[in-house]
């Protein structure tokens, strides 16, 4: 899906990260993660209100205006570095500190890394992520319409929604 709609502020207490250039995959997670985490409440419509549309020939998908921009493929090269910035962010076992190279990777996680209202491991128990298992999980309150039970768990009141 990825469409986000709320607040100017938003941007201010979640800004996009400038060294994940052209990150496609990835993107959304590491944004929600990073939201939530800054004390934003995330909302998804109940049925699809936009998609992408990939097949179409005649329009250059983004991946591929990047080729252009540097004259050679290199939109792999890029997307497999910055993945370890993401993958770390999002605490990855195989993306512990020590194991990101280059460690510049890691410039600036204070600006453009978690939040401080929220613990992250709150966020993926929420959603149903487990990294180090590498499994997903579907959580039930989402898909019965229900207030996520790590609210109550936390004592999070409900301030701000993105």
């Amino acid at each position: 899906r990825g469409f986000l709609l709320c607040h100017a502020n938003f941007l201010r207490e979640v800004p996009f990260d400038p060294l994940l250039p052209w990150i496609f995959m990835g993107e959304e997670i590491n944004l929600s993660v990073r939201a939530w985490t800054a004390g934003w409440d995330l909302f998804s419509p109940t049925r699809n209100v936009m998609a992408h549309y990939y097949v179409r020939r005649t329009r250059p998908k983004f991946w591929e205006t990047v080729n252009r921009f540097f004259k050679k493929a290199v939109h792999n090269a890029v997307t497999a570095l910055v993945l370890k910035r993401v993958k770390h962010l999002l605490g990855y076992p195989e993306s512990t500190a020590g194991l990101v190279q280059p460690s510049s990777l890691l410039y600036k996680l204070d600006e453009y890394g978690m939040g401080r209202e929220r613990p992250a491991w709150a966020y993926f128990k929420m959603v149903g992520i487990d990294f180090v298992a590498k499994k997903i999980q579907r959580p039930k309150w989402c898909h019965e319409g229900r207030r996520p039970p790590i609210y109550d768990e936390l004592g999070i009141v409900p301030e701000k929604s993105a």
